[in-house]
């Protein structure tokens, strides 16, 4: 667009938001400010202008309104209030924006910069104004680089210091802050980024961070500045002592002369000397306790193991055919619940051996799983397949084996740090064995201590994305859980004519004997690991078995669990058997 004279008004109309908090929720939803998404995040609220504008004696005015700059602009003077001024799009190039005179007020400037160029605005006559965000995607440091001085904003000498201001944003894993230093020169007021690179980049210094333990620490390099949480406001410019040749370098962060010289020598300039970065608690959290859902399928998958063996000792089997069906939610802290349920059919076969009866047979299961948090929801759908044998000895003692395989189909979208939907595929075995005793109390009561130890093999996974520009990634691999349990079980029998009915209950511990695998979360500022933790949690049931034919049983039982990290708050199966 050509302006020759005249003024270009884009009015929003009378929608009058906070804009940095409209910026950062359409952030929220289009996976960040320099995200693929499109860039109409007030198209229908405000007014839109998308395009270059080139008319050194024309005027633009935006109130409440967005302008996606295509292309280099110049204008003769550029009034915004309210609004937010786009320079360019990821992967494009970086363009200028030149005006005579500007008065901007509640509005911010969205950047980009690499280490070598950025977008510009640049300013001849007069600027003025007050409460704007002047916002940088991150610079992700690159090893053996020099200092650079990349301009961002140029003004007269004598520009307001409240005309622009930094605030922290969360950018992957961390807390970003902009870092501001004074530049003190005699011909204008610069905004400009300044990053600093070491010459051999030192490695870093990674605390190890458990999950979910708060609060969580990183330590930066030793040549990182500390953190910053609060808004900065950029500091009033000071004129140059005269006839000083060469412009003087202030931290605006700590008011103190850093002894450098800058690089022009006419012009007082605002640097941007890098970014500080502090971990996000919350979105390291939420990282783990996503990439801990295999371990929680495992534990769901764990507990169905041993349904099948309980059975045959409680209605004396034959061999036959049996289908079984189970629903149960559980719920963890961070506002985490699941649901599930799970289907079993198989087939077993009675070995009538010296001293014992032995019962093998094959299994093959379906689980349908969902769960999600304040900042992720997704589903596992798993299918799975299995040996296992039961040895029933005329003492009362018994043995359960079982192995089983179990493949995993998962979808999950999170909101955190702009991840997204991710598909992906992982699978599981497991090794089981349970022994126990069961003593007769009378002939129709029993008492039956019992312990298990089941081992197994979650598959690791790993995703890498961009957020606001930044390269991210979470992995963790393959490791081997150990889980044990101790319980114990009392039943009585109740029988007539042509039924048998057996009500019992269970009261167990289950426990994590190796913990659960690392995640290690990668962003621009460094890495963080997430240790794996141990978990226990207190198994309660009750149940009834009931033989209603010489050939049909079924059975009915309801649990749930308690003092653990992650429990089970409801669950309940129904199983029903055919005798051969």
């Amino acid at each position: 667009m050509t302006l020759d004279g005249g003024t270009l008004l884009v009015d929003g109309g009378s929608v009058r938001n906070d804009v940095y908090e409209r910026l950062l929720a359409w952030s929220e939803e289009r996976g960040g400010l320099n995200g693929s998404g499109e860039y109409d995040f007030m198209t229908g609220a405000a007014g839109l202008l998308r395009g270059y504008v080139r008319g050194s004696a024309g005027n633009v005015n935006l109130q409440n309104a967005t302008w996606m700059m295509t292309g280099n602009s110049s204008v003769k003077h550029l009034e915004s209030s309210g609004s937010a001024l786009y320079f360019s799009r990821p992967g494009g190039e970086f363009h200028t924006l030149t005006a005579g005179s500007m008065d901007i007020s509640d509005s911010v400037l969205v950047m980009r910069t690499d280490l070598h160029h950025s977008d510009q605005l640049r300013v001849t006559e007069s600027l003025r104004g007050k409460n704007n965000l002047l916002l940088v995607d991150f610079t992700e440091r690159s090893d053996g680089q020099k200092a650079l001085n990349i301009p961002l904003v140029t003004a007269p000498a004598g520009t307001g210091a409240d005309v622009f201001s930094v605030k922290t944003r969360d950018t992957g894993f961390s807390h970003i802050t902009p870092v501001v230093r004074a530049e003190q020169g005699t011909g204008g007021t610069a905004w400009q980024l300044n990053v600093v690179q070491p010459e051999t980049a030192a490695e870093p210094v990674v605390d190890e961070v458990s999950r979910p333990s708060l609060p969580v620490v990183m330590r930066q390099d030793a040549k990182m500045p500390n953190p910053v949480e609060a808004v900065s406001p950029l500091p009033s410019p000071v004129s140059a002592p005269s006839p000083a040749p060469e412009a003087s370098v202030t931290d605006v962060l700590t008011g103190e002369n850093t002894g450098e010289s800058g690089e022009y020598r006419d012009e007082t300039r605002w640097l941007l000397t890098g970014y500080r970065s502090t971990v996000n608690v919350s979105a390291v959290r939420d990282a783990g306790m996503l990439m801990s859902m295999g371990h929680r399928n495992f534990i769901n998958e764990v507990n169905n193991l041993n349904k099948r063996m309980g059975d045959l000792r409680d209605i004396n089997g034959e061999a036959g055919a049996w289908a079984r069906i189970m629903s149960g939610t559980g719920s963890a802290g961070g506002g985490f619940s699941d649901n599930y349920t799970h289907v079993q059919v198989g087939a077993d076969k009675k070995h009538e051996l010296d001293g014992l009866d032995l019962f093998t047979g094959v299994t093959m299961t379906y689980t349908d799983s969902n769960a999600g948090s304040d900042t992720f929801s997704g589903k596992t759908k798993s299918v799975g397949a299995g040996l296992y044998a039961s040895a029933l000895f005329d003492s009362g003692a018994y043995i359960d084996l079982i192995g089983k395989y179990v493949h995993h189909d998962n979808e999950y979208t999170a909101t955190f740090a702009g991840l997204g939907t991710k598909d992906y595929g992982s699978h599981s075995w497991y090794a089981g064995a349970e022994v126990g005793y069961r003593y007769h109390v009378t002939e129709d009561a029993w008492i039956e201590p019992q312990a298990e130890l089941v081992y197994g093999a979650v598959s690791g996974k790993q995703f890498s994305w961009k957020d606001q520009g930044m390269s991210l990634s979470m992995k963790d691999k393959d490791y081997n859980p150990l889980i044990g349990r101790t319980g114990v079980d009392v039943g009585k029998s109740f029988s007539g004519k042509d039924w048998k009915v057996t009500a019992r209950a269970g009261l167990g511990y289950q426990f994590d004997l190796l913990a659960n695998g690392e995640t290690v979360l990668r962003d621009a500022s460094g890495e963080k690991r997430i240790k794996g933790e141990k978990d226990g949690r207190m198994l309660m049931s009750v149940g009834l078995n009931a033989e209603v034919r010489d050939n049909i049983r079924f059975g009915l039982e309801f649990e749930k669990s308690a003092f653990g990290k992650y429990n089970v708050d409801n669950a309940v199966n129904a199983g029903f058997r055919y005798s051969f």
